[in-house]
């Protein structure tokens, strides 16, 4: 299923299903640009496409990203108070798109039960209540046995960037 040929139909519905007005990457060109041309340009992006899975190789400069960084508050003072943002070529997101549709119906097989990301229908509440009936059995259990609990601050993981580098 990963591995089978892209069609057309493919290429164009992942094509139109990203925002018409969304960030374009380094080429500059908008989502819209390439939907209202798609008679056009259809082919040329379906070729593209097609030769991108079966090569294994992206057309160079296609995977070309700038990074801005959105404020996360008004008038942020620090680096810690910004979102850095990924403006990946549309061509780019659309390979993107195809793959994560092949992938979407597997990802429940292939992540644990106690992840919670990526799979539709799990959520972060799931890992509270699992916490709350281990932090409760823990407070009921008698006996010799002892029991050890963590409790790890996990920060947002674009506050741990390196920011001199970006």
């Amino acid at each position: 299923m990963l591995t089978k040929d892209v069609d057309m139909l493919e290429v164009k519905e992942s094509l139109f299903s990203i925002g018409g007005l969304k960030a374009p990457g380094v080429d500059g060109f908008p989502t819209c640009f390439f939907q209202s041309n798609w008679q056009l340009c259809g082919n040329d992006i379906f070729d593209m496409v097609c030769t991108s899975f079966k090569d294994c190789i992206s057309p160079e400069g296609l995977n070309s990203t700038l990074i801005t960084l959105d404020p996360k508050i008004e008038n942020p003072h620090s680096m810690a108070q910004f979102r850095p943002i990924s403006l990946c070529s549309i061509l780019y997101k659309v390979i993107s798109k195809i793959l994560v549709a092949r992938l979407k119906p597997i990802l429940p097989s292939l992540i644990s039960p106690n992840q919670v990301s990526f799979v539709p229908g799990r959520q972060i509440n799931d890992n509270i209540l699992i916490a709350q009936e281990t932090m409760h059995k823990f407070r009921i259990a008698k006996g010799k046995k002892g029991f050890i609990a963590w409790k790890i601050d996990l920060s947002k993981a674009n506050d741990q960037f390196c920011w001199s580098f970006i």
